[in-house]
Order: structure tokens, then C-alpha cells, then sequence
């Protein structure tokens, strides 16, 4: 080889300071953008799946509440509106939904007692933790019973520990009992 050449392939070989500094920045500006993005689009799905949660929480609680009170009977209302006491018809049960008393966990809770005059008997989430998901919540502003029929007015589903607004809601739902008393 001739010295020309190899003095030629010296001069060209790698990148100038100049060339690297301008790559290290359009490097530095890209992942900038990307790690801007990455919380930005983490707290939109986390919405997303909140709300989809939210959804399948009031929809599973609204059946719930129906395959509940359908066939209740000797059915009424609390006089403050917030619970609803009945006799399931068939087994005799006596049962009550209502929003939590004390230190409990936020939500609809059914609570059902003994028939043999022997204090409360289960106690339990009218729909379940799995169901409800990542901490949601849902309560109801009234429950009336009127002529066979439960209206729940404001069903509203929450996250637990936050102030947002409703991730779901209903503004009244309607059960029509099907015994009769």
C-alpha cells in the first residue's frame, strides 16, 4: 500500500468531537422525552383500568343487590334512607345491606341474622374483594322500598383513600321484588 492511502484512512476513520457531541445530545433529548412520557402514560392507564374497574364494580353490585332483594320479603327501609332490612323468602333469613358501621371497610355490607333468636349470624361485603378490585368502593345516597319496589338513588363508585370524583356511577336503580309477602 502506498503512503497516501494509509494517511487518507486515518483522517477518516471515527468521528470528529464535534459529530459526537452533536449525537450525545439528540441522545440526551430523546431519552428526556421518553422518561417525560413514561409516568404521563403510566397515570393514563392507571385511570383507564381504574374506570374499567370502576364499571364492572357497579355493574356486579347492581346484580348482586338484585338476586338479593328479588325475592325479599317483609322488605323496608331504614328511617335514615341508608339500609335496607328484609326476610329472604325461602329460607326465612333475616338479612340487612347497608353502608358499614364503626371502623369497617367502605362499601355495601350484608350482614344476616339467625332465625333462632341467637344474635348476628355472617357478615360479609355484599360483593367481594376480588370483585371490587384495587381498593374501589361503591355506596348509594337513598334506599326506599315502596309497593314491591327498591329504588337506590346515587350509586357512586370511589377509590378508597382518595378525593376524585366517582369513577362510576347510576343516579337510580330499580328492583321490583317478585314473591309477594
Amino acid at each position: 500500500m502506498n503512503n497516501k492511502t494509509v494517511k487518507a484512512n486515518k483522517r477518516e476513520a471515527g468521528f470528529t468531537f464535534a459529530e459526537m457531541l452533536v449525537a450525545l445530545l439528540i441522545l440526551l433529548m430523546v431519552s428526556s422525552i421518553v422518561a417525560v412520557g413514561i409516568p404521563v402514560a403510566s397515570n393514563a392507564y392507571r385511570k383507564v383500568v381504574d374506570s374499567g374497574n370502576a364499571q364492572v364494580l357497579l355493574s356486579t353490585t347492581i346484580s348482586a343487590l338484585r338476586n338479593e332483594l328479588q325475592f325479599a320479603g317483609e322488605a323496608k327501609a331504614s328511617d335514615d334512607k341508608k339500609s335496607v332490612a328484609y326476610v329472604t323468602a325461602d329460607a326465612g333469613i333475616e338479612s340487612k345491606i347497608g353502608h358499614p358501621e364503626g371502623e369497617e371497610a367502605p362499601g355495601l355490607w350484608l350482614r344476616q341474622y339467625k332465625n333462632n333468636g341467637g344474635g348476628y349470624g355472617a357478615k360479609r361485603l355484599l360483593v367481594s374483594d376480588k370483585a371490587a378490585g384495587d381498593n374501589l368502593y361503591l355506596t348509594f345516597d337513598t334506599v326506599e322500598y315502596s309497593d314491591g319496589v327498591f329504588t337506590f338513588t346515587g350509586l357512586n363508585v370511589y377509590k378508597v383513600g382518595t378525593t376524585e370524583p366517582s369513577l362510576a356511577s347510576a343516579s337510580s336503580v330499580t328492583i321490583r321484588v317478585l314473591s309477594s309477602d
